[in-house]
């Protein structure tokens, strides 16, 4: 019997359906180019009407599922509707409205169910010695989210008179098996709020970096390859993208949603060896890695 290599095949189509529709447009067309039994549902309508659900690519428009249920619209060209709707201008204001409600909505909903990771790492601290450690990072400046009154102290921030002091963390990546990325996204950019590093002892609690979006996540495998660093592009109010550097020639793909514009303002964070440790500041008001990333340089 020859060895299969394309596990999706394994799998029956019902299963590969529910799968991909768990996945971005972007990240399927990926994968479909690496799979055969999964390219196969990119001619499916099946597939394509999953791209409407309410956490879709097309998810404000989630009603038209509902209204396929009805005999009379129950064989739409969904692949045809996908592609109608790629851009909505504001000259379709009733679509363009609902699909703005719809991106506040999942903004909320992703905000209030961030979870903060804690500070307490002494344990790094007696280890790496990180007081005494060159570190190497990037940094961006703290924008507030809130448009409140303007405030006359100085020492604290225009629109909403707090004081944003970041909140400084560290952990190290020994014993990790991966970092699963967390993703926030506001209208059409996003922005990293930090990762879970995921142990490779099962009994061993999962360590939160930063902000855990649940459900907004990205994992990145460190099994079997070394962590040199990350290619980062920074912008307005924090990090929009990353992109994590191993030591092999193989290139990873972007985390997050880098525009166009800001590609040649990236920054390396790159070692000769693999990183140990990674230290952040957060701003706690806008929960967002908004200042630094650094890597012990050595």
């Amino acid at each position: 019997m020859a060895f299969e290599t394309d596990c999706f095949g394994l799998l029956a189509m019902e299963i590969r359906l529910e799968i991909a529709g768990y996945l971005p447009t972007a990240d399927f067309l990926k994968l479909r180019h690496v799979s055969r039994a999964m390219a196969t549902l990119f001619e499916l309508q099946s597939f394509w009407k999953t791209r409407f659900r309410v956490n879709g690519d097309r998810g404000f428009l989630a009603c038209l599922v509902e209204a396929a249920q009805s005999r009379k619209s129950k064989n739409k060209n969904w692949r045809s509707i996908y592609r109608c709707t790629a851009r909505i201008d504001q000259p379709y204001l009733h679509l363009w409205a609902l699909r703005r409600q719809w991106r506040n909505n999942r903004w909320l909903a992703d905000r209030y169910s961030m979870v903060k990771g804690s500070t307490d790492q002494a344990g790094l601290q007696n280890n790496l010695l990180l007081s005494a450690v060159p570190w190497k990072g990037v940094s961006v400046e703290i924008r507030c989210d809130r448009n409140c009154r303007q405030g006359q102290d100085w020492m604290k921030c225009k629109n909403c008179w707090e004081e944003h002091v970041p909140v400084i963390q560290s952990v190290a990546l020994q014993n990790m098996i991966g970092l699963a990325v967390s993703i926030l996204l506001e209208g059409t950019k996003t922005y990293i709020t930090g990762f879970d590093l995921i142990s490779a002892d099962a009994a061993s609690p999962n360590i939160t970096f930063g902000y855990r979006v649940p459900g907004r996540q990205v994992r990145i495998n460190l099994h079997g390859q070394q962590l040199r660093g990350f290619t980062i592009i920074t912008g307005d109010g924090g990090i929009h993208a990353i992109r994590p550097i191993f030591n092999t020639d193989s290139i990873a793909s972007w985390i997050g949603q880098p525009e166009n514009d800001n590609l040649c303002n990236s920054t390396w964070l790159i070692l000769e060896d693999n990183i140990k440790a990674i230290s952040g500041k957060f701003d706690k008001y806008n929960q967002k890695l908004n200042l630094k990333l650094v890597l012990p340089d050595g």
